[in-house]
């Protein structure tokens, strides 16, 4: 009973410290832009969400919002579209060089994504995309940890479900 209760209290701790930062973050947003230089008041003496709404409408924030919504929306759905079909056909499908991909595919796991930042830049600017939400979107649209990760859970789908599938008629 008392190594449950230490338990709760160490989580509770732990809880504490990790949410602190966000707590800080509220409160520090909460305070008007001449007082935000006085970072040792943790406790306003009011709240006022008038900081967070002059960033929403004056500084344009609102317009940031929607571009990171829809960017993040835009990879999101192409990886997982790409991830899945390139998974697919690497786990089930056999064609020549199969290994040769699947080995590609883990090395290029290896590579940092700064190093691609470079040549992501000048393809992008070679076809006039600069300042366009396709040049956000494209060169993130395919990554290889969802790919390799996908393979491998399709690995493990039994084989006599495949069989199952192709008696009655399915295909890939």
């Amino acid at each position: 009973r008392a190594v449950l209760v230490a338990r709760y209290l160490l989580l509770i701790v732990v809880a504490g410290l990790v949410l602190f930062p966000v707590y800080a973050a509220v409160m520090v947003a909460q305070k008007p832009f001449g007082e935000l230089g006085d970072l040792g008041v943790l406790i306003p003496d009011r709240l006022d969400a008038g900081s967070v709404s002059d960033a929403v409408t004056d500084a344009g924030m609102g317009r940031y919002l929607v571009t990171s919504f829809v960017v993040w929306t835009a990879i999101t759905l192409g990886q997982v579209v790409t991830s899945v079909l390139a998974a697919y056909a690497l786990a089930f499908v056999d064609f020549a060089g199969r290994r040769a991909a699947v080995t590609f595919l883990a090395v290029s796991l290896l590579v940092p994504v700064e190093v691609t930042v470079v040549v992501n830049f000048d393809t992008v600017q070679r076809l006039g995309g600069i300042d366009t939400y396709w040049a956000l979107i494209v060169p993130f649209l395919a990554f290889p940890l969802g790919t390799f990760l996908l393979r491998q859970a399709f690995r493990y789908i039994p084989r006599d479900l495949r069989d199952a599938a192709r008696v009655d008629g399915y295909r890939h």
